[in-house]
């Protein structure tokens, strides 16, 4: 048992929220089928992802003041499962008391930087997110739902491992 100095102070105080859930299926391989099960919890607190790929964390502390706050916006608003957001002034103004020609130029930044895209043809204010940077949600069963399983974002990653001796494996 770990000393409560061992202990995060935050997890001491507050309780994460979870399920217990399981799931079945078959794994198939050179012709014969593995049945499989897992036991494991869903937390019930809304997260979002944000992925470190090349380049993007340099670019969030690139952002100015006022594209941060609206960047975190995002990130807090972002309903789950989906990669468009309602971006007004309005809604932006009540929360982050950035108005005006502030909110333009924040919204302007972020789109030249490629974190948002203004969504043609649609409501007003709806705007793509960059799933590559950040998304609420299972984004590859997002894409699968969405566009189909052939859909090419969606590329399986194969990776072959070689072990100099068979017993590490």
């Amino acid at each position: 048992m770990k000393k409560k100095s061992e202990i995060n102070p935050y997890l001491d105080s507050n309780c994460i929220k979870v399920v217990k859930s399981s799931s079945k299926d078959k794994l198939q391989n050179n012709g014969s089928e593995v049945e499989y099960s897992s036991k494991f919890f869903i937390d019930l607190d809304k997260s979002i992802k944000v992925y470190n790929i090349m380049g993007f964390e340099e670019l969030v502390y690139s952002l100015s003041p006022k594209g941060t706050k609206l960047f975190f916006y995002i990130l807090f608003h972002l309903r789950g499962k989906s990669d468009q957001i309602e971006i007004s002034e309005k809604s932006i103004s009540e929360k982050t008391s950035m108005g005006g020609s502030s909110f333009t130029k924040a919204r302007a930044e972020l789109t030249k930087k490629d974190i948002i895209r203004k969504v043609r043809g649609g409501r007003k204010n709806m705007y793509w997110i960059n799933p590559h940077q950040f998304f609420s949600g299972n984004r590859t069963a997002f894409v699968k739902e969405q566009y189909g399983e052939d859909y090419i974002w969606i590329k399986p990653f194969h990776q072959t491992f070689t072990y100099k001796d068979e017993e590490e494996f």
